[in-house]
C-alpha cells in the first residue's frame, strides 16, 4: 500500500476530526456549522474515492503482473524441446561434471584434460549471473538491475 493511501487511511479520519474539532471550538454561526458539516462529509466521502480507485488501480497492476509472470512460465513449459527447456542448467550441470571429473579421473588413473584458464573464468561468470538471475526471478525481484536484464514487467500485455 502506498504511503499516500496509509496516510489517507488511518490519518484523514483523524485530521478531519481534529479540524472539525478545531472549527467547533472556534465562534462561528450555525449556518456556518452546517456549511462545514456538509463540506466535511463531502471531502471525507472524496478520499474514500480516491482511495478505493488507488486500491483498484493497485489490484490490477498486481493481476497483470501475475498474469504476466504465468504466461512466461506456461510458455517454458510448452517448449518440445528438452534442450530448450534444459540449456541454461546444462551450462552448469557440463562445468560441474568436468570439476568432479578432474577430482576424481586420477584415483582411478584415467585421463584428465586440463581446462583453459578462460574456460574456468567464463563458466564462473555464467553460474554467477545464472544463480543471481535465478535467485532474482523466483523472489520476484523488481529493482532497477532486473528490470534493465529483463525490462520492465509493467509494459507486458499478454492478453490473458
Amino acid at each position: 500500500m502506498s504511503l499516500l493511501s496509509t496516510i489517507l487511511s488511518g490519518g484523514a479520519n483523524k485530521i478531519m476530526k481534529s479540524i472539525g474539532g478545531i472549527i467547533d471550538n472556534v465562534h462561528t454561526s450555525d449556518a456556518e456549522r452546517l456549511a462545514f458539516a456538509g463540506k466535511k462529509d463531502e471531502i471525507m466521502l472524496a478520499v474514500e474515492t480516491m482511495m478505493h480507485a488507488e486500491r483498484q488501480e493497485e489490484e490490477k497492476s498486481i493481476q497483470k503482473t501475475i498474469k504476466a509472470r504465468m504466461s512466461i512460465i506456461v510458455a517454458e513449459l510448452q517448449q518440445s524441446s528438452l534442450f530448450v527447456k534444459s540449456a541454461r542448467p546444462m551450462i552448469i550441470y557440463v562445468g560441474l561434471f568436468i570439476m568432479l571429473w578432474s577430482a576424481i579421473a586420477p584415483t582411478f588413473g584415467a585421463v584428465v584434460v586440463a581446462m583453459p584458464d578462460m574456460f574456468w573464468v567464463s563458466w564462473t561468470g555464467v553460474a554467477g549471473a545464472y544463480a543471481v538471475g535465478r535467485t532474482a526471478e523466483k523472489k520476484g525481484s523488481a529493482s532497477k538491475t532486473t528490470q534493465l536484464m529483463a525490462g520492465p514487467t509493467d509494459k507486458i500485455d499478454i492478453g490473458i
